[in-house]
């Protein structure tokens, strides 16, 4: 990701489903993109049947 966003023209926001393996990767990757992370729960997923 890094190589391919030269100079940070690109946000990269990224987002965790369920499971939180991999956040620490998801999290630096939005980190070094300006970007943000989200972690979606599955009380979140829940909310949008409602």
């Amino acid at each position: 990701m890094k190589r391919a966003n030269v100079g940070n023209k690109v946000t990269v926001h990224t987002i965790g489903f369920l499971y939180k393996t991999g956040e620490a990767v998801l999290k630096q990757i939005a980190e070094q993109n300006n970007g943000n992370y989200k972690f979606v729960s599955e009380a979140d997923l829940a909310t949008l049947t409602q």
